[in-house]
């Protein structure tokens, strides 16, 4: 079933991708011959009125194909666009629009993307479910998991604690007690912790933190509750010394909903950045950011889906804003590559020979492809091997 979910969630971004294509296409009064999610043949097909509806074979990606502009797969419908001229007369083509037009077409895509991202963290934040800020997580100082054989088990610490002191002294924050770990040496530390009674929950408190109206949940352990005082000695680790807790991850909501359109719109932004870095990186051959195929986004949503979903929604945001972003880039192929050709439009004060511009796309998708088959069987054989 998480994989079903996976599937179904990553799928949807893509028919919101090209829900913004065929928007912005009626909306500037271009003619859209065919409406896509998949490619090759289609499986469910719809014949409108003027618009072909259809789910193809091949589940990956989509398009939308408005008259005077390919992006079909069929020889029959592909072939209108081999001659532009003979489409230019027609006041619903896409070369019969004026460049502002073409221009709210080809980006409406991506722009659905970054409003679909932006919809989720809207939601986590209002429903106080949110678990990053500025795409960070935060943890609690209530852990989650202690791992088998660590220097936290040895002690008896225990799932549900909470660390209130380190050495008598008391701690409000994880990452405080994170510094006093890796500052100790290896060296034996007291903590003193809450543990709660068989089958309690652990109370929460909802408190600001920072601006732009943002809340945080905050661990609450009743006064009732035990204190144990435990001696934990911090293992050598690759980066300092780890006492082989896991905490649990704070969740962030909002104090009202224009909160919550504020810190969602954060939030995408955030995204948006930490994915330009990670495509600056891959291009200066980085080996911190590696490309995945649609196999290891499934990998990576059945685990976000078997962590509920506040994990899975934000990680179909970042998959959107990623999409969005990864199609603006100026490579032959992508909705970026005829915003270039749209530019040299404008700069030159005429159009770009079609049979050329034609010829650039179709190198661009063969490369991409390409790419995508090396990526899909380089993941696949990780998978498998």
């Amino acid at each position: 079933m998480s994989l079903v979910i996976t599937i179904i969630g990553l799928s949807m971004l893509v028919v919101v991708h090209e829900l913004g294509h065929f928007l912005a296409a009626r909306a500037v009064g271009m003619r859209v011959v065919k409406f896509s999610i998949g490619f090759g043949p289609a499986v469910v097909r719809y014949r409108g009125p003027e618009t072909i509806y259809q789910l193809a074979a091949i589940p990956i990606g989509g398009y939308v194909q408005v008259e005077g502009l390919g992006g079909g797969s069929e020889g029959d419908e592909i072939s209108a666009i081999v001659d532009r001229k003979s489409l230019s007369g027609q006041q619903r083509s896409y070369e019969a629009r004026p460049l502002w037009q073409r221009t709210i077409f080809v980006a409406a895509g991506s722009v659905f993307n970054f409003l679909f991202a932006f919809g989720l963290f809207f939601a986590l934040f209002a429903a106080s479910a949110g678990t990053t800020i500025g795409f960070k997580k935060d943890a609690t100082l209530v852990i989650d998991e202690v791992k088998p054989d660590s220097g936290a088990e040895v002690a008896g610490l225990m799932p549900g604690d909470v660390v209130e002191r380190i050495d008598g002294e008391p701690v409000t924050r994880f990452a405080t007690l994170a510094r006093a770990v890796g500052a100790s040496g290896g060296q034996p530390m007291r903590l003193t912790v809450a543990r709660p009674p068989a089958g309690a929950e652990m109370p929460v408190v909802w408190q600001p933190y920072g601006d732009d109206g943002l809340l945080a949940e905050m661990p609450a352990p009743a006064d009732d509750w035990p204190r144990v005082v435990v001696e934990v000695t911090p293992t050598a680790a690759k980066g300092g010394y780890k006492l082989g807790i896991i905490p649990r991850v704070r969740r962030f909501g909002a104090e009202g909903v224009g909160a919550a359109a504020v810190l969602g719109w954060h939030e995408t932004e955030a995204v948006g950045l930490f994915i330009v870095e990670g495509i600056g990186k891959l291009f200066q051959g980085s080996d911190e950011v590696q490309l995945g195929s649609v196999v290891k986004m499934a990998e990576i949503g059945v685990d976000q889906v078997e962590s509920g979903w506040s994990a899975f929604l934000p990680f179909l945001a970042f998959i959107s804003v990623n999409l969005g972003l990864l199609n603006l880039l100026p490579i032959p192929g992508l909705d970026g590559g005829r915003l270039l050709f749209i530019g040299v439009e404008a700069v030159a004060r005429r159009p770009v020979p079609p049979r050329f511009e034609i010829l650039v796309h179709a190198v661009g998708l063969l490369f991409l492809f390409g790419l995508i088959g090396f990526v899909l069987f380089r993941d696949i054989a990780d998978l498998l091997f």
